[in-house]
């Protein structure tokens, strides 16, 4: 078993989602786990939407459109003419349901905790289930399976909560035992609570998602493709003369994702720290890198 984990940069657009797709595809080799962010930028959008809606600014109904009008663009250009109505239609609804969300955000102005979960995660569950069609019609052997129906928290103290590891492990092995596909596309930053209620899992979540899949499954390893190579002594964007880690211990690795090391969302490793499996930081836009 290996887990992926594919931030929105690697699918902020039609192109990089068909760079994606030719990376799952070279990971046949084994069963594999699929975790999606949002597309690009979708999440801070979403979150802008929600707090002008609370301000009673209409111009939370311009971004709304704009992200729309970007998923739209993505299923059309993507998916073949004969198959766009199924998913243009499911995309309509889900934004039908995020508008009527944002109205009420609006009509009462209050953008509750409850609300931000809700709005705040749509873009990882309608960017995974897009993929996952996708690849299905490219003839990729998939399950789509949305990770709240796995991934669940426990309130620790008010207002506070932690994984619940053995329940979360529990479900999965009752919903895998079933499965027979090789790629399971799942939705990151996203989980529900033992009241069923949606909750999410901090801003770089989906990777925190992934090292709970990772974990739960004991994984062989756990990639986490992104636009850089790996984790570097500076900013690559800034220093141009910074370069590679080849290797770091969980300790290191999370002593600098602490002090800003932005490629690696910090809770992410202990889960498969405490396993010992592997997390490697891959380049989507290496071609090297599709040799898994």
């Amino acid at each position: 078993m290996k887990v992926l984990k594919f931030g929105g940069s690697s699918i902020s657009n039609a192109e990089n989602i068909e760079n994606v797709l030719k990376i799952i595809s070279s990971s046949y080799d084994s069963k594999t786990i699929v975790v999606f962010s949002a597309i690009g930028k979708t999440t801070d959008d979403l979150i802008k939407c929600g707090k002008l809606a609370s301000l009673r600014d209409n111009d939370f109904k311009k971004v709304y459109k704009s992200i729309l009008r970007k998923h739209i663009e993505i299923c059309t250009t993507l998916f073949e003419y004969k198959n766009q109505s199924e998913i243009l239609s499911y995309v309509q609804k889900k934004f039908n349901d995020l508008d009527s969300v944002l109205d009420g955000i609006f009509s009462l102005k209050e953008f509750s905790s409850k609300s931000y979960n809700n709005i705040s995660s749509f873009g990882e569950l309608i960017s995974h289930y897009i993929i996952g069609k996708l690849g299905k019609e490219r003839g990729l052997d998939i399950t789509i399976k949305d990770s709240r129906e796995i991934i669940t928290t426990k309130l620790v103290k008010l207002g506070s909560n932690q994984i619940d590891y053995n329940l979360t492990e529990r479900k999965w092995k009752s919903f895998s035992k079933n499965i027979n596909s090789k790629i399971i596309v799942m939705p990151g930053f996203i989980a529900r609570d033992n009241f069923g209620n949606n909750v999410t899992l901090g801003r770089g979540g989906s990777d925190f998602t992934a090292s709970i899949l990772a974990s739960i499954t004991n994984a062989e390893k756990l990639e986490i493709w992104t636009d850089v190579s790996g984790i570097f002594t500076a900013n690559p964007k800034i220093v141009k003369q910074s370069y590679p880690i080849e290797y770091l211990s969980y300790k290191e690795a999370m002593e600098l994702s602490h002090f800003g090391a932005k490629v690696l969302y910090p809770p992410t490793i202990k889960p498969v720290m405490n396993k010992n499996i592997p997390i490697c930081i891959k380049n989507s836009f290496n071609s090297k890198n599709r040799e898994l």
